[in-house]
């Protein structure tokens, strides 16, 4: 059964999200993460390949969620045709389990992605 787990119909979700910094290896990529007044998420910035390259970023803790048993993560999006990566990890601990999936949205038009993390028999 799906859970919802951001509703970015309210401003207030933004919030549980922060911008994942590359400055050690002398990343200076801009990106954001705000709330749109059409009542969803905008992610949004410039990759810079200065200074070898770089990555644009943003996460959330779901500590305290409870997803146990997830084998997809359903993402209602658009943008960019490029491609994007899901990562969740198992805990907080450095050497937790980190389940990723990538997706690409089809452009301007609104699309779901399912990003599989495990699929039975694998």
């Amino acid at each position: 059964m799906p859970r919802l787990l951001f509703d970015f119909t309210d401003p207030n979700a933004v919030s549980r999200w922060r911008p994942i910094d590359d400055r050690v290896m002398g990343g200076v990529s801009q990106r954001r993460l705000r709330h749109a007044p059409a009542g969803h998420a905008t992610f949004e910035g410039e990759v810079s390949l200065a200074r070898n390259g770089d990555f644009a970023s943003a996460q959330s803790d779901l500590a305290g969620q409870g997803l146990p048993g997830a084998e997809a993560c359903l993402i209602v999006l658009r943008g960019d045709i490029k491609q994007f990566k899901l990562s969740l990890l198992t805990d907080d601990g450095f050497d937790s389990l980190n389940y990723q999936a990538g997706f690409a949205p089809a452009g301007p038009v609104w699309v779901c992605c399912r990003a599989v993390l495990w699929e039975h028999g694998c």
